[in-house]
């Protein structure tokens, strides 16, 4: 998600971007609110939790009124997941929702040193899943749904806390911390927050292995090298990047979904384990991992793949509608594209 989505978009102008092609990079405002929003998580990690909470509240309150781009983006999206099923209250109430979620999760990326103790004393559920998978010996592949749903953070560091080393595979745009810059690459604001997440990754990842998108095996055989090593290693299971992408419903339109989890996993033996973060609150907090997809239900290597990424698809879009406060993309929620079938890279 680029960087003036992830935190609001341009505050000097709510609502929308009249930004031409020739002017990717974001405003001056936007560069001092991004470096604000840096000094705030960073000074922040000293206070207890209690005062960090307050701050979480008080800015999703905040930002309420003022992002009405977020607003229409996440009204539109619950019309598509819940036509004619929610009432303009109940609305109202999941869109406040979202915003309280969207900085719980910002202050959470940046944890204090008493809510990584309150992890470490969380129960992780299905962590059973996890210790099969790694007695089997052949490695273990989770897929992260924290980039749709929940906290991909949270999920992570619960996982480190608890003795478990996490090999992170991100995409090559998202430029070694999962944090896109998308075209404002060069803005001042937006390196002092991607430089802020690859230092938070560093307290908690093991390794992170880029996949590109220029054809290299390169990140290929260090996948399958961990994976022989009977590591874990992590990737967003809504991804997008791979040889061959497939179209599945989810939330009333069409997403595509990578095939290269599923295939890995099944050509390695590797259990494809789904994992999810959910917090409602800002400590009550429940970290699941799922029991393994299954990657030979089908007579046929395709349809083995199709229907393992159908599976996880159905379990997402479960999670988004249960829990619809705690959507992280409502762009692409909202948006009415329809998906080819198959695209190369």
């Amino acid at each position: 998600m680029p960087a003036t989505e992830k935190f609001g978009g341009d505050p000097a102008r709510p609502g929308r971007d009249r930004r031409s092609a020739t002017q990717p990079g974001p405003s001056i405002a936007s560069n001092l609110y991004f470096s604000l929003v840096v000094t705030l998580l960073k000074s922040s990690r000293q206070l207890p939790i209690p005062v960090r909470r307050l701050l979480a509240e008080t800015i999703a309150r905040t930002a309420y009124p003022a992002s009405g781009w977020k607003r229409r983006s996440v009204f539109a999206g619950l019309d598509r997941i819940f036509p004619e099923r929610l009432s303009p209250a109940r609305k109202r109430a999941v869109v406040r929702g979202a915003f309280r979620h969207f900085w719980r999760e910002a202050f959470w990326a940046a944890p204090s040193r008493a809510e990584i103790e309150l992890l470490a004393r969380l129960s992780l559920r299905g962590e059973e899943h996890l210790r099969m998978a790694l007695d089997r010996g052949a490695g273990v592949i989770l897929m992260e749904s924290g980039t749709l749903v929940g906290s991909r953070n949270i999920a992570r560091r619960a996982l480190h806390v608890h003795g478990y080393e996490i090999h992170q595979a991100y995409g090559v745009r998202h430029e070694r911390s999962g944090f896109a810059p998308g075209g404002a690459a060069a803005s001042w604001g937006v390196r002092h927050l991607r430089e802020l997440f690859v230092a938070l990754d560093d307290e908690f990842l093991a390794e992170v292995i880029v996949l590109t998108d220029d054809g290299s095996l390169a990140f290929s055989r260090k996948l399958l090298e961990r994976l022989k090593r009977n590591c874990i290693v992590a990737l967003a299971g809504t991804g997008s990047m791979g040889q061959r992408l497939i179209p599945l419903p989810l939330l009333g339109s069409k997403h595509r979904f990578s095939t290269g989890m599923a295939s890995l996993a099944r050509s390695t033996g590797a259990a494809l384990l789904p994992i999810i973060a959910l917090h409602p609150s800002y400590t009550e907090i429940e970290v699941v991992i799922g029991p393994a997809i299954e990657v030979e239900s089908a007579p046929t290597r395709d349809g083995n793949l199709v229907a393992a990424m159908r599976q996880y698809a159905e379990l997402l879009e479960n999670y988004c509608k249960q829990y619809p406060e705690q959507l992280n993309d409502w762009k692409r929620v909202s948006s009415e594209t329809e998906a080819p079938t198959n695209v190369s890279r």
